[in-house]
Parts: structure tokens; sequence; C-alpha cells
């Protein structure tokens, strides 16, 4: 099986305007802070303004472990 690269999927996903973003996540434009069309900062007083409502969940992934296989699904060596 061959697996595609990290920049091969994001060469082939088109990025959604984050407006339509933080619609889907409940978040109103009024605490987004662009930067251009991909990218923006949420207002810290939304933490303040939704305090009465139950808190959410959040997963967030910082960084991922390389296994031991390459893309097409060999086992690769350690070297030190």
């Amino acid at each position: 099986m061959i697996y595609k690269t990290d920049i091969e999927i994001a060469q082939q996903t088109k990025a959604k305007p984050i407006p339509e973003i933080a619609k889907t996540a409940g978040i109103s434009e009024k605490y987004l802070e662009q930067y251009g069309r991909d990218k923006a900062k949420v207002d810290l007083s939304l933490l303040s303004d939704l305090a009465d409502q139950p808190d959410g969940k959040l997963v967030l992934v910082t960084a991922i472990t390389p296994t031991h296989y390459d893309r097409t699904g060999r086992r690769i060596k350690k070297t030190r």
C-alpha cells in the first residue's frame, strides 16, 4: 500500500475561509482578527462572553511521532 506524503495531501485539499470554519464552530466573526483569507486570531473576550455555557472538549495535536516505516510500508532500520 502506498501512502501519500503530508505535502501531497495538503496540496490536494482546498482551504476553507476562516469565517466559514468559525461559523461551523459557533464563533461569531466579531471575535475574529483575520490575517488574510486563511489565518485568524480569536479574541479572548469570547471566553468571558460564553462563561455561562457548558465547557466543550478540546483535542490538540501538537506533533506527530514518526513511524519506523517508509511511505511504501517497508520497515526502516534505525541508525545512530
